[in-house]
């Protein structure tokens, strides 16, 4: 038998270097455990500054996770 855990999920907008974006962030018995990027948002960055969608995804996982799991 394997036990399993189902964490509880919020979308909260973070202020990055890049503009606001929407962030889900995972909660586990109360604590934030992990930040996920929306995709789409961070594809409408990429396009909107001509960069790479994986260098926009990347700075914003950074950024939210320094703000929201510190």
């Amino acid at each position: 038998p394997a036990a399993r855990y189902e964490a509880e999920r919020e979308s909260v907008q973070v202020d990055t270097s890049l503009g606001p974006v929407q962030v889900k962030v995972k909660k586990l018995e109360g604590a934030s455990i992990a930040v996920s990027p929306e995709y789409e948002e961070c594809r409408r960055i990429a396009v909107e500054r001509d960069m790479p969608l994986q260098d926009v995804y990347r700075t914003v996982q950074n950024e939210a996770a320094e703000k929201l799991l510190s």
